[in-house]
């Protein structure tokens, strides 16, 4: 046996147990129940990617500057999905007011709607993990991803900061 695949061998376990693998099958079964909702719902205009976007609109509306670092894209990656929900009729998009070289995003009322059925069901989702695994550790490892977040993004902003 080669090298190699005797190393490959010595971390085969640990990959079997990972904070990748499961993150990775984790978003997967996510998606899958989203898309079962989003049917459920007979939502059949709606992609995944429109998600992030859409679920950081404040009521009063954001900028689309804002937007983007909720979001965690560059504002040139959010333009086509902007586009795509202004056209959908998700969103409407104003300039504003206070800065002309910039937009304010608001929720119109499909969209609007959207966010409320999305958070109806994610609560539910909440509801039913809790049943199954009892709220206390529920709420422990929704909290631990979150620290684990916090972490990430603090880490970027390390990383970010040392370019400039």
């Amino acid at each position: 046996m080669k090298n190699l695949d005797k190393e490959l061998q010595k971390t085969q376990a640990f990959s079997q147990h990972s904070w990748g693998k499961a993150i990775s099958k984790l978003k997967k079964h996510f998606d899958v129940w989203v898309s079962e909702q989003l049917l459920a719902h007979n939502i059949d205009d709606f992609k995944h990617a429109y998600m992030p976007l859409i679920m950081n609109i404040d009521v009063d509306g954001v900028t689309n500057t804002d937007l983007a670092k909720r979001a965690g894209i560059t504002k040139q990656g959010m333009s086509q999905v902007v586009q795509e929900l202004e056209e959908k009729k998700y969103i409407k998009i104003q300039l504003n007011p206070d800065d002309k070289r910039s937009s304010i995003i608001h929720l119109t009322d499909k969209g609007k709607e959207f966010i409320l059925t999305c958070r109806g069901r994610q609560k539910e989702l909440h509801a039913d993990l809790q049943k199954r695994f009892g709220k206390k550790k529920f709420e422990m490892v929704l909290d631990a991803m979150f620290e684990v977040v916090a972490y990430h993004e603090e880490e970027n902003k390390k990383k970010s900061s040392k370019k400039l």
